[in-house]
């Protein structure tokens, strides 16, 4: 909490003259793709010329969109797996229960996250829910064998980026490409051009939160770590999504991208589902017993969450959309106001 209010703090000292409004949400709302300029670097322009043959809404991911990522460690392969494929099952959840980008060029989009949705038509080889993840024997070697059969961006040799997009990086080892020979670092790169919903590095990333405002920016870190750090919450977590099969799980994730905390999966709705999974994570951070110089457990940074989100049964993608039409009355400067960091 420290560390991002005093980054805050300093970002706003910097840009104080400058005319800037930092943004907290999950997608621009305001300016159109051609309106947003290229990042001039070598390996943007690769990514940007490649993506757009494999998903034709790759370039607004790249332009337009924005999350807050949470990192959570692990111990071992098999508690490694088991917290990836848990959050997996939980991540259209948390994603609609963050979902907060429903606004695109001054016009409601039929979204309530379309920065999730844009996610799906990036480059499907690369993006989504990763199927074989649901199945009890898979492991390290078989993570590692979907990172290999993804096209590579890109290596880096003597201060230079060569473009590898023509083949996977199984078929880099097999072959290799020219002079080059695939290295360690030429994996771990890789490794982090591969983009599933929940994504497995050193570390796990969790990718499915919209931007938020303050209020709700460490909701999601404290969400997950109150799930993924207490194996009583872990379990029961999975209660909840464990015998969803996969093809209701994509269809979930969907449906999740319009109706947010109420789309449906079987006899629930997602609100309900996030109410008990809210409720899991309370406990396990209460369990956890980390305590501020006040005394007080971090369930503080949940409670924002339960009073605009939990209680109300509305993310803030659609807590917006009903100011929108009514107390708004779609005006773009009350629209800046609102998204102001």
């Amino acid at each position: 909490h420290e560390e991002v209010t005093r980054h805050i703090k300093e970002v706003k000292e910097v840009t104080q003259d400058w005319n800037v409004a930092w943004f907290g949400g999950g997608m621009n709302p305001f300016l159109s793709l051609d309106e947003i300029p290229w990042m001039p670097k070598k390996r943007y322009k690769i990514m940007r010329e490649y993506l757009i043959t494999q998903g034709h809404l790759s370039h607004k991911m790249m332009k337009q969109t924005a999350t807050i990522q949470a990192n959570i460690d692990y111990k071992s392969e098999e508690d490694a797996i088991k917290k990836l494929r848990i959050a997996t099952g939980l991540n259209t959840i948390v994603t609609a229960m963050f979902a907060n980008s429903p606004i695109y060029k001054g016009k409601e989009t039929g979204f309530v996250t379309e920065r999730s949705y844009i996610w799906k038509f990036t480059d499907p080889e690369r993006c989504g829910i990763i199927k074989e993840l649901f199945s009890p024997y898979y492991g390290f070697q078989d993570y590692i064998n979907f990172a290999l059969d993804v096209h590579m961006f890109l290596i880096k040799r003597d201060g230079q980026m060569i473009d590898m997009t023509s083949m996977t990086f199984k078929e880099y080892m097999k072959k290799g490409y020219g002079n080059y020979k695939a290295t360690t670092e030429d994996w771990a790169y890789h490794l982090s051009t591969v983009f599933p919903e929940v994504r497995l590095l050193r570390y796990i990333e969790l990718r499915g939160a919209d931007g938020q405002d303050l209020d709700l920016y460490l909701g999601i870190p404290a969400i997950w770590k109150g799930i993924l750090y207490n194996d009583q919450a872990l379990d029961a977590s999975w209660e909840l999504v464990k015998d969803i099969e996969y093809a209701d799980r994509v269809k979930w994730h969907d449906d999740m991208h319009r109706e947010g905390m109420q789309a449906k999966v079987g006899k629930y709705k997602t609100k309900d589902l996030a109410k008990e999974l809210f409720d899991i994570s309370w406990q396990g951070l209460k369990s956890q017993k980390y305590l501020n110089e006040k005394g007080q457990d971090e369930t503080i940074y949940l409670e924002a969450l339960q009073e605009k989100v939990i209680k109300t049964g509305k993310s803030p993608a659609e807590t917006l959309l009903d100011k929108w039409v009514s107390s708004y009355d779609r005006s773009l400067d009350k629209l800046l106001k609102h998204y102001i960091i």
